[in-house]
């Protein structure tokens, strides 16, 4: 089971994923069955099934839904590159993107915070 603070990013995340709750897995029925609600609002600290449901829907939705991110499109797109090194491509960030201003301009090898921010980002 995923840490609580991954779940409420990724909970955000989905909720965005779906405009106006349109058929969105944690909508429920209310009590009165006459209007929908929220799973992620119907969620009390004391109703660990409900907490338990809620945790499943999301871990479910995001393993069909990963995030897309440059380095999963990278890897996409060059499936056979042989320019890691370590988690992240090698070449410095600012070879990607001029507008970067890198402290470390040019160390290819270096900069893994970098890297990490710069590769790690989502996008659409």
């Amino acid at each position: 089971m995923m840490d609580s603070v991954k779940f409420l990013e990724e909970a955000s995340r989905m909720c965005k994923s779906f405009k106006y709750c349109v058929s969105c897995p944690l909508q429920i029925e209310t009590d009165n069955s006459s209007t929908l609600d929220c799973l992620m609002r119907a969620v009390h600290l004391t109703d660990e099934k409900k907490i338990s449901d809620c945790v499943k829907i999301v871990e479910e939705w995001l393993e069909k839904n990963p995030k897309k991110t440059r380095l999963s499109e990278f890897k996409r797109l060059f499936p056979n590159n042989t320019i890691y090194y370590g988690e992240y491509p090698a070449l410095c960030v600012t070879r990607f993107d001029k507008s970067i201003n890198c402290k470390n301009f040019g160390a290819d090898w270096s900069c893994t915070e970098c890297k990490r921010i710069f590769w790690d980002e989502e996008i659409e």
